[in-house]
């Protein structure tokens, strides 16, 4: 039967330390050692070696402190790292295990049972953390293909929608239908993104605005004279912030498309995205053309459009004002809303 050894490498520069650290791990069983007395050399042989574990002095000839160990963790992350070092200091420790070591031991208070019993931890420690980050894997798989199933589907029911405006005779009805449909793009736009990402509970808001706001120029076969200005700060929110701020665009840059230039006329649209503060932000949504009808009541329309948009600033814990000088621009102001776990 074949016998298991530990493989260990000591990374250390103190031939009187090394005697006595080979002592103590030949009194905790079975260990193949095997030493290096630079960074440098301990980086070389991790690379072509597979050990179980690495025992790291701080202090060597090319590099000292904590960033002796953030080095080697850097370079060769997968190999537990137990730091046992001449060096007694509470912050430096912190910062180590903070930073991935899986122990801080202070040479001159351990034994060869503290020393086994801190081997043991990292490797069934470092067992733990890559069957987690197994699974993780194994989520994030699922999540991505659920994201990207739910992004076909609407896809599909945006297609419905297309198809059926070819049976349709009234050309209200047929209005209602596309801009039914634009609404469901808008979410699906929004799981594209989500299928596309590294984060799954966090969406680039200016990559999704600028792609929502270049599908509906698209769909409406806007005119070149009609511009679309972005001034989007770098933002990220969460799915339940992103779904009514991307239909409340939505339904407001269509408004724009659709009722404030004239035919053979043209224009700007923009849209602008800050946070004056940490907590809150401001999107506002602008035009300069004709204005908004002085008839019409923003806060209590009678288009569906408007009403929808209203109900989605309220969602957000939102305000919105209507300004009418020199066109039309909505002010929407929101804060990134606490959310509470679904169970």
């Amino acid at each position: 039967m074949k016998t298991s050894f530990l493989k260990v490498l000591l990374i250390e520069d103190n031939p009187g330390d090394m005697v006595l650290i080979r002592e103590m791990l030949n009194e905790t069983g079975k260990v193949e050692l095997e030493t290096a007395e630079t960074l440098k050399g301990g980086l070389k042989k991790l690379q072509g070696h597979k050990f179980d574990v690495t025992l790291l002095d701080l202090g060597l000839p090319d590099s000292q402190g904590i960033d002796t160990f953030l080095e080697l963790h850097k370079q060769v992350s997968k190999v537990p790292i137990i730091i046992l070092t001449g060096l007694s200091d509470e912050v430096v420790a912190e910062q180590a295990v903070r930073a991935g070591a899986q122990d801080y031991l202070v040479k001159g208070q351990i034994d060869h049972r503290i020393l086994s019993k801190s081997i043991n931890y990292a490797m069934q420690r470092n067992k733990y953390e890559k069957e987690i980050k197994a699974s993780l894997h194994e989520k994030e798989v699922l999540l991505r293909e659920i994201h990207h199933r739910v992004k076909n589907n609407l896809q599909i029911i945006s297609s419905i929608l297309n198809l059926q405006t070819n049976y349709l005779n009234d050309e209200r009805d047929k209005e209602l239908f596309i801009e039914c449909q634009e609404r469901v793009k808008s979410m699906a736009i929004i799981h594209e993104k989500l299928y596309q990402s590294e984060d799954f509970s966090q969406i680039n808001f200016k990559e999704y605005i600028q792609s929502l706001a270049s599908h509906i120029f698209s769909s409406y076969n806007v005119s070149p004279n009609v511009k679309l200005i972005l001034n989007v700060k770098n933002s990220s929110f969460e799915i339940e912030t992103t779904i009514p701020c991307g239909l409340i665009i939505n339904e407001l840059i269509t408004n724009s498309i659709k009722h404030a230039f004239p035919p053979d006329t043209g224009g700007e649209i923009k849209i602008d995205l800050h946070s004056p503060d940490s907590d809150r932000y401001e999107l506002i949504i602008s035009d300069n053309g004709v204005g908004f009808p002085p008839e019409v009541d923003y806060k209590h329309p009678k288009t569906l459009g408007l009403e929808m948009v209203n109900s989605l600033v309220k969602q957000i814990d939102g305000t919105m004002e209507l300004e009418t000088n020199h066109g039309t621009t909505y002010r929407i102001r929101f804060a990134r809303a606490e959310y509470l776990e679904r169970v």
